[in-house]
């Protein structure tokens, strides 16, 4: 990627947004909002697949514990007083293992979609909150209880679930209350001091969890922002920010095949700039570089349709492919082009006009056409118009 160290730096407006937004930063695990859309397209995909073997798993381990309940418990031989609690257990078990059979049939049947974050806070909180309840029964059955247990539940919390740190944090904040309170109006005495102790350690842990996390999704925006910076610059000019000549090839055959399928017309307008050597002759190459960059931007205001492309096909030379339309059309947006070149006023000493002027060549796609075969038409028209004074445009017969 270009940095302020080349030799030609470039100017901030010629950055891509994802070099932009590199060099800006992203302290607070925000881009731009275009970006952040882009972003959480990225960060969603594949992502309902591996909710779907989460939910499996946890509700696999809820099942486990809730077997072994009776075997730790042994209920039949409880005092009459703690059946009650012994039946709460057992409805506390039995609610979170219904809701987490739903969940995971409701994962592994449809598509969580734009229901995917709703999924994952409701599963979070019924699962946070039924384990701290189920801990308050054991202890006011006197039975052990892992209690560790909720340190992990809430390290969960901050796994790669679904939701950015910001969507975590107020879920961890509301988890950590409901199992707070659980405990507090659950308990009381000494099992109520053991659990607010632990409920001081699951802050803690949710404080060395966010810190990973924040980490690790800063990882994945830079690495988000780089690959797609890197995939940009392959199929694109640097200079320019015009589409590269690979880019080009791959995109015009693509559409000579689709206009012919849907019998649409399809322009190719090849550009060259007039006598661009002795402008770099007399002016030097950094001003030949803001010259070509110049004839993109004008180039670049033809194309206003979805599928139009403007590429820098090498050197001077750069091309218009204007998808849906007619050899009127095409012609009338080529004349434009060399009349808001004109307006640039950009001096060319080196010219006859005494300002920077390019030649354009026109062709329309034929049945049966192939992209080297546009491509030759175009570049037959374009001779024409260079050997026929320069500065104008010429539509191929």
């Amino acid at each position: 990627m270009p940095t302020q160290d080349t030799l030609f730096p470039i100017t901030e407006a010629q950055r891509t947004a994802y070099a932009r937004q590199l060099r800006q930063g992203f302290g607070r695990l925000r881009f731009e909002p275009d970006l952040e859309a882009a972003f959480m397209a990225d960060f969603d995909r594949g992502l309902d697949r591996r909710l779907a073997w989460l939910s499996l798993l946890i509700t696999v381990v809820w099942l486990v514990f809730t077997a072994l309940d009776p075997v730790r418990m042994q209920p039949d031989r409880l005092p009459p007083a703690q059946l009650g609690l012994w039946t709460e257990l057992l409805l506390v078990r039995g609610v979170v293992a219904a809701v987490l059979l739903g969940a995971t049939w409701r994962a592994w049947r449809h598509p969580l979609g734009a229901h995917r974050r709703r999924w994952v806070v409701a599963t979070a909180l019924v699962v946070t909150v039924g384990g701290a309840w189920g801990a308050t029964c054991y202890l006011r059955l006197g039975g052990f209880q892992p209690l560790e247990i909720l340190l992990l539940l809430v390290a969960g919390l901050f796994l790669p679930i679904g939701l950015t740190l910001r969507q975590t944090l107020p879920l961890a904040a509301v988890c950590l209350t409901g199992m707070s309170a659980v405990g507090v109006l659950q308990l009381e005495g000494a099992a109520q001091g053991r659990f607010l102790y632990l409920a001081g350690l699951m802050v803690l842990t949710a404080l060395l969890a966010a810190f990973g996390a924040y980490h690790r999704e800063y990882a994945q925006r830079e690495q988000f922002l780089l690959r797609a910076e890197l995939g940009w610059q392959a199929g694109h000019d640097a200079l320019t920010g015009l589409c590269n000549r690979r880019l080009f090839d791959d995109r015009l055959q693509a559409l000579v095949r689709q206009v012919q399928r849907d019998g649409l017309p399809l322009a190719l307008v090849l550009a060259d700039v007039d006598h661009f050597k002795r402008f770099n002759d007399v002016y030097g190459h950094p001003a030949g570089d803001a010259a070509l960059q110049t004839v993109a931007e004008v180039l670049q205001a033809m194309a206003s349709r979805p599928l139009d492309l403007v590429a820098r096909l090498g050197g001077e030379e750069m091309a218009v492919v204007l998808h849906g339309a007619s050899q009127a059309d095409a012609m009338r947006l080529a004349t434009q082009a060399l009349a808001a070149l004109r307006e640039r006023g950009v001096p060319h000493a080196g010219s006859e006009q005494g300002w920077l002027g390019m030649s354009l060549g026109l062709a329309m796609a034929e049945p049966g056409d192939t992209p080297l075969a546009l491509y030759q038409r175009a570049d037959r028209a374009l001779y024409q118009a260079k050997h026929s004074g320069r500065n104008r445009v010429i539509a191929a017969a």
